[in-house]
């Protein structure tokens, strides 16, 4: 772009010089009117710092221009939705759904909006283009059931769809609520009923996997522009935004006379996660004899951050208190950890070794010697890595399943016991109600980004960053060169072939199998190099992969002694296993409690001394070990975390300490 202020508008912005940046742009519109590039650059400026109000007014003066490019009405139509100003999104959706400018992600949005815009033709149109046929053929009959509404009498389509809505709600049958739903709202779209309606459905067909926070806070605004005097759906849409990480809007949205104590918390950690921590700290202290161990918490949370480490272990202890007189104690035992992280924190302000505080609170043992295990029988009853357990102690039984987890009084390793067969686990993946589980739960999306991602993004995607990135402890780099061009790697567990995708994108010859024929069919449809199968499948080519991936898939299998050797002989000499899967002696999994483990297609919980201990077994070397927090946590154990509605300091620290409920390992085999 040849215009004089480009260029210092690129130094300016790199250099976060936001207000600079601001002022060029803001000085380049005034000088040229007609000129659509300073208006556009400046909105995104305002997206980019969380004020899309600000990018809608920058915009939109050339909104009917009829030059004015497609892209330019993307960007007024993206800010407008982020804006919540969703009646004028709505009106220029067409405009904005310009075929030349559709990715993924914006697909995404489009489509959702058209669908709550009441535009079902436009979102059929959208539906195909995306490949999306599930919502296509959600559409389909939407429409189909929409033309026979609008031969019955207003009333009498209200009161047909109001009545089986209702019943299907209650029946869990999200798919046939939403195309009841669909079919009334283009015919009735005044009626306050439907969008609370779908901010019902909404809240009740929530993925933990992959929450949609989007459309549930559009459908609130909608039902609050019908039906403003509405407080519990006004509480609603706070803790929506809350769970979406909006805090600016969140901030604007609470009254200066707002008394309601669960509004006040929200919006104190809003403005801890904006920065504004004296703000915070003041509204924390204010709130604290109404909410005191949630208050005490926060602020000891906030001392850490400013390395007062003594004050931090006085709230602590006050947190733990106030939490053991409400008979709280999963907030006492998450009061106490913080506690005596801030004690070893003022000897040491580089600790970081989370583990070994809550050894020290659980009196879990140090170490697991895996010499101790490697003479176990291999078993079909008993505990999957020493083959003992028969005092094992019970935990939890899963109420969809009805299996047992039990922790092995030998060597803590937690298992399904008795261990369903083959046939049972396999019946988990296979059943008909799952579906295109694997597909909608953000996999497809996110296979999508990484192949319409530029390599740059790509080494910026969680899922690359977590194999590759170890600091001091592996030097990944020197690892892919002495490999060569001919490197190979395969993602065991591969789903929608996401893994497969990126290391493929690096230049590997990379592979993947999954039972899942949907993900795998997806996959495929992408050109992506998976298929249907297991490591089984894999093992008669004999060793031939410098990488192994196991992606939460180690949790899923029987017998991971044996699953573990078939990866060892996988490998050529010096080759990588990597693993990640959900620690069970995690801060969160401690805190939540044994409702951690109920998760349906899990069989086993390990450690990481079980996990160390398993690989140290089958001859592999290990090279690192660390902590991750699941991005789904918040949402799967709601009431027990995401509703205490901490500030972001609280995920923070258990990150920091090393705390955090997933494990991902590196090991090698040897030369």
């Amino acid at each position: 772009m040849n215009t004089p202020w480009f260029d210092e508008v690129q130094n300016r912005f790199q250099q976060q010089d936001w207000r600079g940046t601001e002022d060029i742009l803001l000085n380049a519109i005034q000088n040229e009117p007609d000129n659509v590039h300073p208006r556009y650059h400046l909105a995104n400026l305002y997206l980019f710092l969380n004020q899309p109000a600000q990018a809608v007014a920058v915009l939109e003066p050339l909104e009917d221009e009829p030059s004015t490019p497609g892209e330019y009405h993307w960007l007024l139509f993206h800010s407008r939705i982020e804006a919540g100003e969703l009646t004028a999104a709505f009106l220029a959706l067409n405009k904005a759904a310009v075929e030349d400018n559709f990715t993924p992600p914006r697909l995404r949005l489009l489509l959702g909006s058209a669908r709550q815009a009441g535009g079902l033709v436009l979102a059929r149109r959208l539906a195909r283009v995306a490949g999306a046929s599930r919502a296509e053929t959600e559409i389909r009959w939407s429409l189909r059931l929409n033309r026979v509404l609008r031969l019955l009498p207003r009333s009498m389509a209200r009161g047909l769809i109001s009545r089986a809505s209702s019943v299907m709600i209650r029946q869990g049958r999200w798919r046939y609520t939403r195309v009841l739903l669909e079919a009334i709202w283009p015919i009735d779209f005044s009626n306050p009923e439907w969008p609370r309606r779908f901010v019902q459905l909404e809240q009740s067909s929530l993925d933990p996997y992959d929450p949609q926070w989007r459309w549930l806070r559009n459908w609130l605004l909608i039902a609050l522009e019908r039906d403003p005097d509405q407080p519990e759906l006004k509480r609603l849409l706070l803790e929506t935004l809350f769970d979406m990480e909006r805090w600016h809007e969140l901030v604007d949205r609470v009254g200066p006379d707002e008394q309601d104590t669960g509004v006040l918390l929200l919006r104190a950690a809003a403005l801890a996660n904006l920065g504004e921590t004296r703000e915070a700290e003041s509204a924390y202290r204010e709130l604290a004899p109404l909410r005191p161990a949630q208050c005490a918490m926060s602020l000891g949370l906030a001392n850490l951050q400013h390395e007062n480490w003594s004050e931090a272990e006085s709230h602590f202890t006050d947190a733990s208190t106030h939490a053991r007189e409400n008979q709280d104690e999963s907030f006492a035992f998450l009061a106490e950890f913080f506690r005596l992280a801030a004690r070893r924190l003022a000897a040491h302000p580089d600790f970081r070794d989370g583990q070994s505080l809550l050894d020290e609170l659980c009196g879990f043992p140090q170490e697991i010697d895996p010499r101790e295990l490697r003479g176990a029988v291999d078993r079909t009853e008993g505990c999957p890595l020493c083959g003992l357990m028969e005092d094992g102690d019970e935990l939890w039984t899963d109420t969809n399943t009805g299996w047992t987890r039990v922790r092995c009084s030998h060597c803590g390793m937690i298992a399904v016991s008795p261990m369903p067969s083959q046939d049972e686990i396999l019946k988990i993946y296979t059943r008909d109600d799952r579906g295109e589980q694997s597909v909608v739960r953000g996999y497809r999306d996110q296979l999508l980004d990484v192949l319409n991602a530029s390599l740059e993004t790509c080494r910026q995607i969680p899922a690359y960053i977590e194999v590759t990135d170890w600091g001091a402890d592996f030097d990944w780099r020197a690892f892919e060169e002495r490999l060569g061009e001919d490197k190979c790697c395969v993602d065991v567990g591969c789903s929608a072939g996401r893994t497969v995708a990126i290391f493929s994108r690096f230049g590997w010859n990379a592979e993947g199998v999954d039972f899942d024929q949907e993900a795998v069919a997806f996959a495929q449809a992408h050109g992506v190099n998976a298929r249907v199968g297991s490591i089984d499948d894999l093992i008669k080519q004999g060793p031939r992969y410098h990488l192994v991936t196991l992606v939460d898939v180690i949790e899923h299998v029987s017998d991971p002694r044996r699953f573990l050797r078939k990866a060892y002989d996988l490998l050529l000499p010096g080759g990588l296993l990597y693993i990640k899967t959900p620690a069970a002696d995690s801060l969160p999994h401690l805190f939540v409690g044994d409702r951690w483990l109920e998760s349906v297609e899990h069989l086993l919980f390990f450690s990481r001394r079980t996990l160390i201990a398993l690989a140290l077994m089958e001859g592999f070397d290990v090279v690192s070990m660390q902590r991750l927090m699941e991005p789904a946590t918040h949402v799967l154990h709601y009431e027990q975390w995401q509703r205490r509605r901490l500030p972001g300091w609280f995920r923070h620290w258990i990150m920091r300490l090393q705390a955090g409920d997933s494990m991902r390992l590196l090991v090698r085999k040897p030369e």
